[in-house]
């Protein structure tokens, strides 16, 4: 292995191993107590985390410290098998199309009935497209493991690569995965924002800046994920080509540009947005009343949070509230001022023996006070 392919591993290793440690951490907060139904989330960590330590452990190969335990020959075949096969094509794939699910998911429950309809029969289909091409995808990368495991030629892994069928049939399958998974997220984006223009329309945020920023939390991970996977997608098929032209050539295994725009970037940019959005999801189950359970349904917080939702009720409602509170018939909700006195129905008929002359509490409403807050005089 040549000084570039060890220093590419050195690289690698510093950037993977902070990776782990994010996802470790990530994957010990699902499973510290709580439910222990297996949910999306649950599995998007698994996955996540088994991808980011065999791909260390490949990084480890490349730098040199696993060559002198298993030889070289059989250390190149654990690289390639960890990195390209069980990291990237099994592990990151399942853990990324997890979270592609876990998007669409949220944000047809989210969206009004008129909006889910009308994409129910595309998402289907492309949900369908993404799983089978997905499935077949990582049944030919278990192949390839196997197969590799059991060849004894000491032929480089890149001529082998070039030379049987079946590596050709592995890679155009991951090429059109990744392309697929990358229209998945598209259309994730396409009904998010459509919802996102509803919750506007019937709520406007205070300014352009807090618009700007609910469109970008909610639509700024799925962007960068589809971006990713276009890319390599795209890589895969040149690669798959294996034309002699300088495009070509760059997209092939080991060139510069090929780790750093195939494997260092998408990998950290879609692990990094996918741990943000996932993250958001868990701080907003824990805040709904959660009672500290993160793997609460996966369709209880919508990824693109709470977007437009009043922070108090529709008038109606408010002042529904306060008469029923007025009279003694249930406790307010959390939209009456805390400073307003929880009477039970004896308590008012006694103040209202004692104070026959006051003014009744419908009446007399603070003006000043804000919608929802109402203060008794």
């Amino acid at each position: 292995m040549s000084g570039a392919h060890t220093m590419a591993g050195v690289i690698g290793l510093m950037l993977s191993i902070p990776l782990w440690l994010l996802t470790s951490w990530r994957l010990s907060f699902h499973f510290n107590g709580g439910s222990s139904r297996w949910t999306l989330r649950r599995r998007f960590h698994v996955l996540l985390w088994c991808a980011t330590l065999s791909e260390a452990i490949a990084y480890a190969d490349f730098a040199g410290l696993v060559a002198p335990i298993f030889g070289r020959a059989f250390s190149d075949k654990i690289g390639y098998i960890l990195l390209d096969l069980a990291g990237r094509s099994i592990f990151e794939f399942l853990a990324f199309s997890s979270v592609t699910e876990l998007w669409l998911q949220t944000s047809l429950q989210a969206s009004p009935t008129t909006i889910s309809r009308h994409y129910h029969q595309r998402s289907l289909l492309i949900r369908t497209l993404n799983r089978v091409l997905g499935g077949v995808s990582v049944l030919m990368s278990g192949i390839l493991i196997v197969y590799l495991l059991l060849l004894t030629t000491g032929e480089p892994i890149e001529k082998i690569e070039k030379s049987e069928l079946l590596f050709r049939i592995q890679i155009l399958m991951e090429s059109l995965a990744w392309a697929v998974g990358a229209a998945f997220v598209l259309m994730c984006i396409q009904i998010t924002k459509e919802r996102i223009q509803i919750s506007f329309a019937t709520f406007p945020p205070a300014d352009e800046a807090e618009r700007i920023n609910l469109q970008v939390q909610a639509l700024a991970p799925m962007v960068v994920c589809a971006s990713c996977y276009g890319l390599r997608a795209f890589f895969l098929f040149c690669r798959l080509v294996g034309a002699e032209s300088a495009v070509f050539v760059a997209t092939m295994r080991f060139h510069p540009v090929w780790w750093l725009f195939f494997v260092w970037a998408p990998t950290l940019l879609v692990v990094a947005a996918a741990l943000y959005a996932a993250r958001r999801r868990d701080r907003s189950a824990l805040l709904d009343g959660g009672g500290g359970d993160p793997l609460l349904p996966d369709n209880h917080i919508p990824l693109l949070g709470q977007l437009g939702q009043p922070s108090v009720p529709p008038p109606a409602a408010a002042f529904q509230n306060f008469r029923r509170f007025a009279e003694g018939i249930t406790t307010p909700s959390p939209s009456v001022g805390p400073s307003s006195p929880v009477k039970t129905p004896q308590q008012s008929n006694d103040d209202d023996n004692n104070n026959n002359h006051q003014t009744s509490p419908l009446r007399t409403l603070d003006a000043s006070s804000n919608l929802g807050d109402f203060t008794v005089v």
